[in-house]
């Protein structure tokens, strides 16, 4: 049950910061009825909810989630977005917002371990605005930052497709 617990709250918060949409959640909870016993009521549930709001399908996964190591957590979708980053092409911007995102909404933006990686937000803006920085500079940084969070990534989908 752990292990499903880690899985849901990294698309609850996932879903909830960006790094995934509706129907990505819906295809993860369709993919874990079919291939996992006991699944929880809940995926059951959300796999139901195609048309819902997106706040609605955070709270039925959220309502699942009864032990929830937030650090954990955000390590996953950090790791995630470092994957996305890097192999998927995704934008600088899309992934520090993202990152951003997941920070703020979990409390960790003013932890220590997180600050540096949370702050580049502020310095992708003043490049942005011409004020300071070079857009060069931001993108090595925040690579570097998310590099740490790789092996997280593939932590996570060990807990996906393991058996």
């Amino acid at each position: 049950m752990e292990r499903f617990q880690k899985i849901i709250s990294v698309y609850s918060y996932g879903l909830g910061c960006g790094l995934y949409n509706r129907n990505q959640v819906i295809k993860l909870c369709d993919d874990l009825i079919e291939t996992k016993d006991n699944v929880p009521i809940e995926i059951i549930e959300t796999s139901l909810m195609a048309k819902s709001k997106i706040e609605d399908i955070e709270h039925t996964l959220m309502s699942a989630i009864h032990q929830l190591d937030i650090e954990k957590m955000a390590s996953y979708i950090l790791g995630l977005l470092y994957k996305r980053l890097t192999l998927e092409g995704f934008s600088v911007e899309y992934v520090i917002k993202c990152t951003s995102k997941i920070l703020l909404h979990t409390g960790l933006c003013h932890d220590s371990k997180f600050y540096s990686l949370y702050s580049i937000e502020d310095s992708y803006n003043l490049c942005i605005k011409g004020v300071f920085f070079q857009l060069d500079d931001i993108c090595q940084e925040l690579h570097s930052e998310l590099e740490n969070y790789e092996i997280y990534e593939q932590e996570f989908n060990n807990l996906l497709w393991t058996k």
